[in-house]
Parts: C-alpha cells; sequence; structure tokens
C-alpha cells in the first residue's frame, strides 16, 4: 500500500469510529422531566420508578374502553347539569312562593295624561329627548289605560327613580316594558334595575335588566354578570320580575313570569337607594306599566 492509500484508509477508519460513538441525534425527541413520573423524587426517571408503580398496581389486568368511559364521564357531567337547573328552579320556585311585602307599587292611571309622574314620588334624573317625551300616556297600557312613556337621545338618556327604604335583605321588582320598533344597533333601548346615583359619577347600577337595540334581552348593571336572557317582539308588553339577594349579591331573573337566569353575580347591593327605569341612546320610545317593589321576610 502506497503512502497515498494508507492517509485514506486512516482517514475513513476514523470517519467510522466517529459515527460509532456518536449520540444519535435528529429525529429522536428529548423529553422534559415529569416529577409525577418520579415516584422517589430524587430528580431521575428511571427503571426503579417504573418497577414501583408495577408493584403498586400490578403489570397486567382487564384494559378499559377509554372512549366508552369519557362517554360514560360526559353523560354523568350532564345529569349533574339537569339536576343542577331543577333545583335552581325548585329554589327559585320557592322564592316566588314566599310571603311578599310591597313597599311601592304604580300603575300609573293616577296621573294627567302629558304630565312627568313627580307627585308618585318619581324624580327625573336625566331628560333624555326632552322632558316632554317623558310623560304619562294612554296610546299604551297593561292595566288600565296609562302608562309611563321615555324617550332618550344619542349620547343622553332619559332615566327616572323611585327612592326607596329596605329593611330585608331579600328584595324584588316587577315591571312591564314595551318598546317601539329597534334599529338593530347594540345600544340598551332600555333598562330597569336598583340604584344609587351618588356612588358614581353616573350612578351605580345593581341587578338590572336590558332590552337591547336589536331584540335581546340581556343582564345589566355596574360590575354585574353579563348573561342573555332572550329575544323580544316591539309593540309587546313583558313582563319583567327579578329577586335579589343582598347578602350574596346574587339575582334571580323571570321574563313573563318563566325563569330565564337565576344565581346572577351582581355588586354593590347593600347601597340600593332606588328603582330606576331608564330608556337609551338608540332613540325609540319605551313605556313602563304596573311597577312594584317588594321584599320578603328572612325571619322563619
Amino acid at each position: 500500500m502506497n503512502g497515498k492509500n494508507l492517509v485514506i484508509a486512516i482517514l475513513f477508519s476514523a470517519v467510522l469510529l466517529a459515527l460509532a460513538f456518536s449520540p444519535m441525534t435528529g429525529s429522536q425527541t428529548t423529553h422534559e422531566y415529569d416529577p409525577w413520573a418520579d415516584m422517589n423524587d430524587d430528580g431521575k426517571i428511571r427503571i426503579d420508578d417504573v418497577r414501583y408503580v408495577a408493584s403498586k398496581f400490578g403489570t397486567t389486568g382487564r384494559p378499559i374502553n377509554k372512549t366508552q368511559l369519557l362517554l360514560e364521564l360526559n353523560a354523568t357531567a350532564n345529569e349533574l347539569e339537569v339536576r343542577t337547573e331543577r333545583l335552581e328552579l325548585w329554589v327559585s320556585t320557592l322564592l316566588t312562593m314566599m310571603p311578599r311585602t310591597i313597599i311601592f307599587s304604580d300603575n300609573f292611571e293616577n296621573y294627567t295624561v302629558g304630565e312627568f309622574p313627580s307627585a308618585g314620588g318619581w324624580i327625573l334624573v336625566w331628560s333624555g329627548a326632552g322632558e316632554q317625551y317623558q310623560v304619562i300616556v294612554d296610546n299604551a297600557s297593561v292595566s288600565g289605560t296609562k302608562s309611563f312613556q321615555m324617550l332618550g337621545r344619542n349620547h343622553w338618556a332619559a332615566a327616572a327613580k323611585k327612592v326607596i327604604e329596605l329593611k330585608s335583605s331579600v328584595i324584588g321588582y316587577e315591571v312591564y316594558i314595551m318598546t317601539h320598533e329597534y334599529t338593530n344597533s347594540s345600544k340598551g333601548v332600555c333598562e330597569v334595575y336598583f340604584f344609587n346615583e351618588s356612588a358614581a359619577v353616573w350612578g351605580v347600577r345593581i341587578a338590572g335588566v336590558m332590552f337591547r337595540d336589536d331584540g335581546t334581552i340581556w343582564t345589566y348593571g355596574t360590575d354585574t354578570e353579563t348573561k342573555y336572557l332572550g329575544s323580544y317582539e316591539p309593540y309587546t308588553w313583558y313582563k319583567v320580575s327579578v329577586i335579589l339577594d343582598r347578602d350574596t349579591n346574587l339575582y334571580n331573573i323571570w321574563i313573563n313570569n318563566k325563569l330565564v337566569a337565576s344565581s346572577v353575580k351582581t355588586a354593590n347591593s347593600e347601597i340600593i337607594a332606588s328603582l330606576q327605569l331608564e330608556n337609551g341612546w338608540p332613540g325609540v320610545k319605551s313605556y313602563f306599566d304596573d311597577v312594584k317593589i317588594f321584599e320578603f321576610s328572612t325571619s322563619p
């Protein structure tokens, strides 16, 4: 073998040796350390850990149908959800059956058409499209012949409040609401809620319900959980009922005597000072009738 061939043979051998002793790389994946698989908590996953698991749980057995197990667990979860809904409905039904004391009611029959109902203790908070629109009318009503019309304008709502004094921790309100044709915006046509005007620049709203300008009904209020409650049609009266537990800041909502939401989170129940009726920015008239504010005795 001449010198040139000897050099080539040595180089080729060196390459083979390097390949033989080099670590495998490329397609092989290095997995991260899993502390749950480290049975003795020594920072390393070794055969001792596998042996420990085998000694505790065995190495043979009847395999399970994991897909079937997941389906069964899902069915169980659905059944629990149904039972929870039934329980909430049962509790809500009991609430409606509790004796209540009406602390204020107004069907707007004792006012002059075209006037604001200040004689009944209502206070105009915001004038909306103008004081001439926040008046008693006789072209729409639930009971009798009259109702309270309100109309806001863009960036300036109309609102009227009735100051109340509360003695109970469980309170509620009931209001009939109707609106004119909505214009398909996301703004609120009208709202009803407990209120404290002095607690913030624009007041604090508590445990409210909003009729949006797109035909939908939602929960409403300052720091109140947002929930869809259903849809509505214009020129149709809807009965809105709310019961609020001031100790838990949770309230239930009925539309036309049907429970549509329960245990809705609100806030600031301890500072309630009034009930407020409001018509928002879209410029769509709304009407309110047969307003009731009530409270429940919490004594056995």
